[in-house]
């Protein structure tokens, strides 16, 4: 975690579990957007002259959805109207409504107005939705067409790429970068340290201890979390500036988990996730 607190990034965890002190590869993104150039050297230059080339755009897959303008009027994210594409027939969502992570799909299917049917996941239809995918899928499962899938990330990624176009997601491309950072770090490192402290469970590679010496460790891990966030909050209302974006609704939900914690020591973050409530369709995933 950023000791001064000042980035809108999560902690490194989040960011592929880089190593401190090691050096990162570069990043596509650093590849200018503008221009893709590749070096090719000329077979017919006795000089072994580089030369540069513009590259060949690739050809589009077409997709099977209809172009639609999505109004959102009094949507709490920006920008208020934006086109998406929608599919030609309604997705799928095999849900377990309790589950925070599985909210996160139909929550984010909700505010982009994508049409989806929601099943439950110990229907018949959800059972066998289940049978071809991992263990740790079974409490979302999202079908589109003959493709399906099962956790939140790859499943709201895949949304945005094919129809919504990052919808929700940020202002620009930095932002969207970044809210893709929260989002990936919410499910993937605060939902697991929630899910720890709340069961009392052993995190895996670690040595077995009493189980209070247990719960302080995730206690403190958590702790840490709600600290980062409290100076986040002072300089800003939302984790990316003054505009509340679907991050700040996938670190709320799991936020909603911390069941054994009292809040009171953190009041920004309480704040913050009262502002965050405020959505049109959090009443719907929340109180089921």
């Amino acid at each position: 975690i950023n000791a001064e607190y000042g980035v809108t990034s999560p902690p490194s965890s989040a960011n592929g579990n880089r190593k401190r002190g090691g050096k990162s590869k570069a990043s596509k993104s650093d590849v200018s957007l503008v221009s893709a150039l590749r070096i090719q050297r000329s077979s017919s230059s006795k000089s072994g002259e580089i030369r540069l080339k513009d590259e060949e755009p690739k050809e589009t897959q077409s997709l099977k959805h209809e172009t639609v303008e999505l109004k959102s009027g009094t949507n709490f994210y920006l920008p208020k109207r934006k086109l998406v594409h929608k599919p030609l027939e309604p997705f799928k969502l095999f849900v377990n409504e309790k589950h925070s992570l599985a909210k996160l799909v139909w929550l984010y299917l909700l505010e982009s107005q994508m049409p989806f049917k929601k099943i439950s996941i110990t229907s018949k239809e959800g059972t066998r939705a289940s049978s071809t995918l991992p263990s740790y899928c079974k409490h979302c499962i999202f079908v589109d067409g003959d493709s399906s899938m099962g956790q939140p990330t790859a499943i709201i990624r895949h949304i945005c790429n094919s129809y919504t176009n990052n919808l929700l997601m940020g202002a620009d491309t930095s932002q969207i970068s970044q809210g893709f950072s929260w989002l990936h770090w919410a499910v993937s490192v605060l939902h697991r340290d929630l899910y720890y402290l709340n069961n009392g469970q052993l995190k895996r590679g670690s040595v077995k201890e009493p189980q209070n010496e247990l719960i302080k460790s995730s206690l403190d891990s958590v702790s840490l979390y709600f600290d980062m966030l409290e100076k986040i909050f002072t300089s800003r209302d939302y984790l990316l500036g003054s505009v509340a974006w679907f991050c700040d609704s996938a670190v709320a939900l799991i936020l909603e988990d911390a069941s054994t914690l009292s809040l009171s020591s953190w009041p920004r973050v309480l704040d913050w996730m009262a502002r965050v409530k405020q959505q049109p369709n959090w009443a719907v995933v929340t109180e089921v």
